[in-house]
């Protein structure tokens, strides 16, 4: 499902959390290896069980095609993207903390130093950003950071086990 799909649906069900929040929280959830909390919604399950499918097959065929769900580039303002990466990012930190990881997952310094990063980008001030081009860079810049520090703790916490 795309983006406005997601909004969409969440809409419907009169959730609180954007489709990027949520999609940043499901992949919290994932990277700490933790199963899907009870009783959620339709479009929740639906967005678990694919990101999941994803990442899965990501590190199975070594694609690495995992992309976080934001708005698209054509479509919205460099300042909507923005705050919607700064969302994922909340969202993400929220799935980690709501799975509980261990604490012997968060004692590397590469992990904390991936988690601060991700802190900081929750918490970007977009409301300065003029849609330049040097903005836009900078934009894809952090979704890949994000992309790839995302790619890197579900390694380190799933497929070497230190989640738990």
């Amino acid at each position: 499902m795309t983006y406005d799909e997601i909004t969409l649906s969440l809409t419907e069900e009169q959730h609180v959390l954007g489709a990027a929040e949520m999609h940043g929280f499901v992949c919290g959830m994932l990277c700490a290896n933790a199963g899907m909390p009870e009783n959620e919604s339709p479009t929740l399950s639906m967005l678990y069980q694919e990101t999941q499918r994803q990442l899965q097959q990501d590190f199975t065929d070594d694609a690495f095609m995992f992309t976080l769900l934001l708005p698209g580039d054509d479509s919205d303002a460099i300042n909507q993207r923005a705050h919607a990466l700064s969302e994922w990012c909340q969202g993400f930190l929220s799935g980690l903390g709501q799975a509980g990881l261990s604490e012997s997952a968060l004692k590397s310094d590469d992990v904390a130093e991936l988690l601060q990063d991700i802190e900081s980008i929750s918490k970007v001030d977009v409301e300065n950003n003029q849609d330049t081009l040097e903005d836009e860079l900078s934009y894809v810049e952090l979704v890949e950071y994000v992309r790839m520090a995302v790619l890197n703790l579900y390694t380190d916490f799933v497929l070497t086990g230190q989640a738990t």
